[in-house]
């Protein structure tokens, strides 16, 4: 037996399971048949005890006690060796760029019960099983670009215990821009009880996190890391700047099957805890995958923005359920109209009309109908009727309906969790012609929520219906598998009116929360809550922070009043590309260049301090172009409306920011 073997049974499980760098989708069988069978995965257990068992009777695995990977470009290295904890073997890593040291930590985690079997210590040896270099690929993605070039090398290795019972396997991906890995097993039906990873970091590097680890929906805090206080929660993604200027972020990806994590920190701890939201359980088919754990890294905020290892590790769109990927003819993301947030909110028939009157008169695609409908009656007619002549009335007027409904048991309804009344719901919903659903108060990211998002997105995508999760976790890429997916909430949004927090709070999200996916925070609103910011930072929101299914926090009566109205009409809810300008600082001040077609938009969002700064317009194409512009005034809370001709890549544009102010231009050849 010779490596060579050995890479091609790696290169087996690579194809045929949702272990290997690139998983395919994972089916789902609780639908009618359209998608394969899930036969691929059957084999996981099977193979790796395989990989297991030759790796046992050969010399040929190259046992070790360390190894160093490397990126494509040689500037990220990590090493794996066998270290001490607690005075036993155990895995450790160091990952490093430039030969800065990043982080270093260990990959530790334990199984059963009553016999627990504790896999990380007690590490033998390191063989390595497979290597590829410089795999390259490009994808289709959505939100701040739509394309992107991938390039890594992969590595595979057998971890080989002491007692030969906590064996596992380890994938890592090396990008010039970050490391992901993640670990698999045949668990033999066990369940993983609680992973016992850390990660340290050097004592100085600033870290912005918040503490909400259910729904994600706490303002961001930000401290050294030889200062942070004592029991933190800290939800991921979790940003990263070093002495240097360097940043970086520690995250998550495809965890379908597996449960999400975050870290925490205990005083007079130099290191970080990665926690389980909960138990995990295999069994003697599938065997056991974790998610992709990642550390990705940038030298600007332009590069963090814009980095797409979250997307390449998530598993690609089923091609029965999606025939063209993100592109599916059903898919179609728009903004959308919403009484919730309104100065009448009130859920009624005779509301949600009013509505959808002005969706069509303010050109906006979808009105959403959030929680009480289920509760509509009229002589003769449920709900659901009364839906229907809702949906009929939005078509004649040009507009798509979304409806709301919840995960656990609510307004009479058994809720979406009971698979029974999901399939149900969504053949009714589809049947009416509703567009998508806005699925609510799921809180939480354990293995069973989990595994709902697959459920839910995958039915409805049999249904042809789009999806926005409320109550939800943070991103991990679901929206590439399941393109139907358009937003999900894991975010502080207007919903919560906290006027006091929103200047930071805008200028830290877009370097922290979006870096995971898009978020539904709901922008744009003309109420007191939001007085803190301006008219022109409040509409600037819903340029830079990136929502397919663009729903809206503003009355639309106050909209349809507003100088701001032909705004955020032209404005996409996707990109082409997207540039973070230099001026750009985490927390202070938010500066984006973002092109659709071939018109420019320059959005601003200023922090707590009032600024002037000056803009080159060099990522503009040739030629001239007209400029017009959202602006606040000087020296006050008003804003206006700026054009101006003949603009070129070598104009510059000089602005007073105020505190809370923002500024949205819009550059046409």
């Amino acid at each position: 037996m010779t490596l060579e073997n050995l890479n091609g049974i790696a290169a087996f499980i690579k194809a045929r399971t949702d272990w290997s760098p690139n998983p395919s989708v994972q089916q789902v069988n609780d639908f009618p048949a359209t998608a394969n069978n899930t036969k691929n995965q059957v084999f996981l257990g099977y193979l790796l005890l395989m990989l297991l068992s030759l790796c046992f009777f050969t010399n040929q695995c190259l046992a070790q006690s360390s190894a160093t990977l490397q990126s494509p470009d040689g500037q990220i290295k990590m090493q794996l060796t066998i270290g001490k904890t607690q005075s036993r073997p155990s895995l450790q890593y160091n990952v490093y760029y430039q030969a800065q040291q990043l982080a270093s930590g260990n990959i530790r985690f334990e199984l059963g019960h009553d016999q627990v079997l504790d896999f990380g210590p007690s590490v033998k040896s390191i063989q390595q099983t497979a290597f590829h270099k410089k795999e390259k690929r490009t994808i289709e993605t959505r939100g701040n670009h739509n394309e992107a070039k991938i390039i890594k090398n992969t590595y595979q290795f057998l971890i080989k215990s002491e007692d030969g019972l906590t064996d596992f396997t380890l994938a890592v991906n090396m990008y010039n821009n970050g490391v992901a890995y993640k670990y698999a097993l045949p668990a033999d039906g066990k369940t993983l009880t609680r992973t016992t990873s850390q990660v340290t970091l050097p004592a100085t590097t600033t870290l912005w996190w918040q503490g909400d680890v259910h729904t994600y929906e706490a303002n961001y805090q930000k401290a050294a890391f030889n200062q942070l206080a004592d029991s933190l929660n800290l939800g991921m993604p979790l940003t990263l700047q070093y002495p240097n200027g360097i940043y970086a972020t520690l995250s998550e990806s495809n965890i379908f099957g597996f449960a999400g994590s975050y870290l925490t920190h205990y005083k007079g701890d130099n290191y970080l805890n990665y926690t389980l939201a909960g138990p995990v359980h295999s069994d003697n088919k599938t065997g056991l995958s974790s998610g992709w754990e990642l550390i990705t890294v940038a030298r600007d905020l332009n590069g963090l923005v814009n980095n797409d290892i979250l997307r390449d590790v998530s598993a690609d769109p089923d091609k029965q359920l999606y025939p063209k990927g993100l592109h599916t003819d059903w898919i179609q993301p728009g903004k959308s109209i919403w009484t919730w947030m309104s100065n009448k909110r009130a859920v009624t028939p005779e509301n949600i009309q009013r509505f959808t009157d002005y969706a069509a008169s303010l050109q906006i695609p979808y009105n959403l109908v959030d929680d009480g409908w289920v509760k509509w009656q009229a002589p003769g007619k449920d709900h659901w009727q009364i839906l229907k002549e809702q949906i009929d009335y939005a078509t004649n007027k040009g507009v798509g309906i979304w409806v709301w409904q919840a995960y656990p048991p609510h307004n009479g309804t058994p809720g979406l969790k009971d698979t029974a009344y999901l399939r149900s719901f969504l053949e009714k919903c589809a049947a009416l012609g509703v567009k998508g659903l806005k699925i609510d108060f799921i809180n939480a990211e354990t293995q069973e929520k989990i595994d709902f998002y697959r459920r839910a997105a995958s039915l409805a995508a049999y249904y042809h219906l789009m999806v926005d999760f409320h109550g939800a976790n943070k991103g991990t890429g679901m929206e590439y598998t399941y393109p139907n997916l358009l937003s999900q909430e894991g975010v502080r949004g207007l919903e919560q009116k906290d006027n006091q927090h929103w200047p930071v709070l805008n200028t830290t999200l877009p370097f922290t929360r979006y870096l995971a996916g898009p978020a539904d925070y709901t922008p744009v609103s003309f109420a007191d809550y939001a007085s803190s910011t301006t008219l022109a930072h409040q509409v600037s929101t819903a340029a830079i922070f990136t929502s397919p299914f663009l729903c809206l926090g503003a009355d639309p009566q106050d909209l349809s009043q507003s100088i701001a109205l032909p705004f955020i009409q032209q404005l996409p809810v996707t990109w082409d590309e997207t540039l973070v300008l230099p001026q750009s600082k985490i927390g202070e001040i938010a500066v984006f260049a973002r092109k659709k077609g071939k018109t420019w938009y320059l959005a601003i969002l200023n922090g707590p301090d009032a600024k002037n700064i000056t803009i080159n317009l060099s990522f503009l194409g040739k030629g001239k172009y007209k400029l017009t512009a959202l602006q606040d005034q000087t020296n006050a809370r008003n804003t206006k409306i700026i054009t101006q001709d003949q603009i070129t890549k070598n104009t510059a544009v000089q602005l007073d920011l105020q505190a809370g102010g923002g500024y949205l231009g819009v550059f046409q050849p």
